[in-house]
């Protein structure tokens, strides 16, 4: 499975597609823990988020995450978000792809905080701190 952090353990695959599938995470003391990249999916739609923080994006990207941190606060931007992935259609194969189930109002926890995912305008989700 291309895109499943290794960290989930005991991953169920819950619904098969030619292109990907969607798996639910048991989670531990009814909490699912995901991590910075994770992709995911909300029960009973078919659009794709992923799930990030600036210091995660600073630390991937080789930059400081205090300094970019007090830049997203001067700009009054989340510190923890979801936002939409972009789709396209091919004809050529790609790598089978991978999407965590989630439901609104489900409470995570994500780089030691606790947020319950929520639904925002647009169709888009956003982090809301528990």
């Amino acid at each position: 499975m291309k895109n499943l952090n290794p960290k989930h353990r005991n991953a169920e695959i819950t619904e098969t597609f030619p292109a990907y599938d969607v798996v639910r995470l048991q989670p531990q003391s009814n909490i699912t823990t995901l991590y910075a990249e994770d992709e995911l999916q909300i029960k009973g739609k078919y659009s794709h988020y992923q799930i990030n923080s600036v210091v995660s994006s600073s630390l991937k990207d080789g930059r400081d995450p205090l300094e970019c941190v007090e830049r997203a606060k001067g700009f009054g931007h989340q510190l923890h978000f979801i936002f939409p992935l972009a789709c396209c259609i091919s004809s050529s194969q790609g790598p089978r792809e991978v999407y965590i189930e989630v439901e609104y109002g489900m409470v995570i926890k994500f780089e030691g905080k606790l947020f319950v995912i929520e639904k925002a305008a647009n169709d888009n989700l956003k982090l809301v701190e528990a």
